[in-house]
């Protein structure tokens, strides 16, 4: 008994159809572990903490900075502030970033006297934005 069952037609269909499926299942589960992977990685190299802590805390400053002018009355509508306003706007927003982000200025190490600067400093670049004309030069 001789028979011989030709099977190639029935499974180069079979290939034809199991191979792209088995392509998408394997990209998936490569793009899973990637995904799964890659914090840990960032993590373990403190890259996206510090870069979300620093904007995090430029973001606080330039609150306090609005929270220490707001609770002086004052704007920066395009006009400088006297001597004792501005320091005292400093002292309040540097205040407001120091008990709104304490772990962030600690992680830092951001001590009161940087952090006074890094406040004047934020004050001095909004004064200048607000400051300056939004039209282009010709």
């Amino acid at each position: 008994m001789d028979y011989v069952i030709d099977l190639a037609p029935h499974l180069g269909l079979l290939y034809s159809l199991l191979m792209p499926t088995l392509q998408v299942l394997l990209t998936a589960a490569v793009g899973w572990a990637v995904y799964k992977i890659t914090p840990k990685v960032l993590a373990f190299l403190h890259i996206k903490s510090e870069v979300a802590d620093n904007k995090r805390l430029q973001e606080f400053i330039g609150r306090g900075i609005a929270f220490g002018l707001s609770r002086l009355g004052q704007t920066l509508d395009g006009k400088k502030l006297e001597f004792h306003t501005k320091h005292e706007a400093i002292a309040l927003g540097s205040k407001y970033v120091a008990t709104g982000a304490p772990d962030i200025l600690k992680k830092f190490g951001v001590t009161p006297e940087r952090l006074a600067e890094l406040v004047e400093a934020k004050l001095g670049e909004l004064q200048f934005t607000t400051a300056t004309p939004t039209e282009p030069l010709k």
